[in-house]
């Protein structure tokens, strides 16, 4: 019976990890200068330093780690030799990444969607309120700075 090829081996483990990173559960390791730490990877999914030699060999491993890379902020990995800049290929693959991890992490983006759609909506009342306050200040002000005074709106309390 033939031996069942490595990368199918490590996929599995790549993609739950791809999930989380996508779901804002755990972080790819990444180098100071912004690439995917392929070594710190492997060793993050429990498998020998040596097999790190099949992100780089074998698309089934690279394609997913570069589109989830590349919905992160990282540079996608590239073999020796080759330009850093991410393939047609490899954004198509982040388009499709949430659907091809089983549905979940896609849930999982769909939900945090929702939490910072409703974030933003506070912000921007939050935004018109102060807006709102700085206009009815700098009216006040034209208006010392044209009368020389400063006229009292609000009712006077007594002490």
């Amino acid at each position: 019976m033939a031996r069942k090829p490595r990368w199918e081996e490590i996929l599995p483990k790549l993609e739950g990890l791809l999930g989380a990173v996508l779901a804002g559960t755990a972080e790819l390791p990444a180098t100071d200068d912004g690439k995917v730490n392929v070594l710190q990877l492997v060793r993050k999914l429990g498998f020998k330093d040596d097999d790190r030699q099949y992100f780089y060999k074998w698309a089934e491993l690279h394609k997913p780690l570069n589109a989830a890379a590349a919905q992160v902020g990282l540079a996608p990995i590239r073999p020796r030799g080759s330009n850093g800049s991410a393939t047609p290929d490899d954004q198509a693959n982040a388009v499709f990444l949430p659907d091809r991890l089983g549905g979940w992490a896609h849930k999982e983006l769909e939900g945090e969607n929702v939490e910072l759609r409703a974030r933003v909506r506070r912000l921007e009342q939050e935004l018109n309120a102060v807006s709102s306050e700085c206009e009815r200040l700098k009216k006040r002000f034209a208006l010392i700075q044209e009368l020389g005074t400063d006229l009292r709106i609000e009712p006077v309390h007594d002490l």
